[in-house]
């Protein structure tokens, strides 16, 4: 994992946490219906949020049959110990 990605997830971990507590959320007791709510939104809607994010991401990607047609070849030729450069997919760098 990269920094930046170590990074994000501690920060989300620390937004749950912080939601979680600031709604009564106790471990191992029955919970509070404050807490039992942020519960249901947190699982509901952060997974909404995350969903909305990697659809954004996939469209926004300008990847065309061909592109992906000269990535495979690139792929191939690396795995062939060949040298292979970004020809006819560059922009996705």
């Amino acid at each position: 994992m990269t920094l930046a990605q170590q990074a994000l997830v501690a920060l989300l971990l620390w937004l749950v946490g912080s939601a979680l507590s600031l709604s009564g959320y106790v471990a191992d007791t029955v919970q509070t219906p404050s807490a039992m709510w942020t519960i249901r939104l947190l699982m509901s809607a952060g997974t909404a949020l995350c969903a909305l994010a990697a659809a954004w991401a996939a469209f926004r990607q300008p990847m065309t049959p061909q592109k992906h047609a000269a990535l495979t070849a690139a792929v191939e030729a690396r795995r062939r110990g060949e040298p292979a450069g970004p020809q006819g997919f560059a922009d996705l760098l």
